[in-house]
């Protein structure tokens, strides 16, 4: 198979997680909009399965031909890294200067020590199983621990 091929057929699965992204966009928002709440937009959860299974595809497409050893997947953790972290950790950063001045709470150090880690706060229920300070980062938290585990 041609490297062109190839290339297509991950833009193409890229198209996959696009739609999937905007699937859970459009269910999110179904909750605000009353006739939405009554159509298979309230369905647009699934995303989330679809996304997961088309990064976790992608992200085996991609190192596949790596060479096996500890420099290739400290390369892999670093590239992801860069491109995932700061945005989340300058969000959370944001979060807790808001909580820090209007909503003070015990722990918030620990709190945002463990989000930035990538460590849920408590036990919560599905699908995030614990979220961190910025609610939306649990999916990261799935993301580092299937990473790192």
């Amino acid at each position: 198979m041609s490297c062109e091929s190839n290339n297509t057929q991950i833009e193409m699965i890229q198209i996959y997680r696009a739609v999937a992204a905007l699937a859970v966009i459009i269910y999110h928002y179904s909750w605000f909009a009353f006739p939405l709440g009554q159509t298979f937009l309230r369905r647009g959860y699934l995303g989330v399965d679809i996304f997961f299974m088309v990064s976790g595809f992608l992200a085996w497409t991609t190192t596949r031909y790596l060479p096996s050893g500890w420099r290739s997947s400290a390369t892999y953790l670093l590239r992801r890294g860069f491109r995932i972290i700061p945005a989340y950790a300058l969000i959370t950063l944001g979060y807790v200067v808001f909580f820090y001045y209007y909503s003070p709470r015990p722990g918030l150090g620990l709190h945002t020590l463990k989000s930035l880690l990538f460590i849920p706060l408590n036990g919560g229920g599905s699908p995030s199983y614990g979220l961190p300070l910025l609610d939306n980062g649990w999916t990261l938290n799935y993301e580092f621990f299937f990473i790192f585990w």
